[in-house]
C-alpha cells in the first residue's frame, strides 16, 4: 500500500524534522496494518485460547479494526468449523484435509486448521457459538457498550462445554 507507505514516512518526517528517523520513532509512531494478526485470532479461539483471543484482540482494537470487521472474520472461521464438522459427522470414516478441502471447496491450508481445533466443537456449540455472534453482531450496532466488553462476553461463550 503505497499511500499508506507515503502517510508513514510524511508523519516521520514531520515529526523528526532534519534530523534522522530512529527506531523508536518507528515504535511510537507507525502502527502495524491491522490484518496482521487475525488469523492468530481466529487460532486462538479454533483452540479456545481465550487469553491470547482476548490479547490479540485488544491489539487488532487498538490498532483501528473495526469490530464489525472482527465478527465478520470470527462468523467466517465458525461457519468452516461447521462445515468440517457437518462433513466429519456426515462420514463416518476419518477423511483427510486435501479430500475434505476437495469436497467443501476450502483451501487445504484452511482446512487442516480447522481439524486441530475441530475437536473442541460439537455440530450443537457451533450453532450456539454463530448464534451468540449474532447477538454480538446486534449489540455491537445498537448499544453503547464498549466493543471490548461484548466480545469479551462473547470469548467467555467459548470455554463452556463441548
Amino acid at each position: 500500500d503505497f499511500w499508506q507507505l507515503k502517510q508513514e514516512v510524511a508523519k516521520l518526517t514531520a515529526y523528526r524534522g532534519n534530523e534522522p528517523v530512529k527506531a523508536a520513532d518507528l515504535d511510537l509512531l507507525v502502527t502495524g496494518k491491522v490484518p496482521n494478526d487475525v488469523f492468530a485470532l481466529t487460532d486462538a479461539l479454533g483452540r479456545r485460547d481465550l487469553a491470547t483471543a482476548n490479547k490479540i484482540l485488544l491489539q487488532q482494537l487498538e490498532q483501528g479494526a473495526r469490530p464489525e470487521a472482527l465478527v465478520g472474520l470470527i462468523a467466517w472461521q465458525l461457519r468452516t468449523l461447521a462445515a468440517v464438522r457437518e462433513a466429519l459427522d456426515s462420514d463416518n470414516r476419518n477423511t483427510s484435509a486435501q479430500a475434505l478441502s476437495d469436497k467443501l471447496g476450502i483451501h487445504k491450508f484452511v482446512v487442516s486448521k480447522a481439524l486441530q481445533q475441530i475437536p473442541y466443537y460439537s455440530a450443537d456449540r457451533l450453532v450456539l457459538l454463530y448464534d451468540s455472534l449474532s447477538t454480538l453482531d446486534v449489540k455491537l450496532k445498537t448499544t453503547q457498550v464498549e466493543p471490548k466488553a461484548l466480545f469479551g462476553l462473547f470469548f467467555s461463550t467459548l470455554v463452556g462445554s463441548r
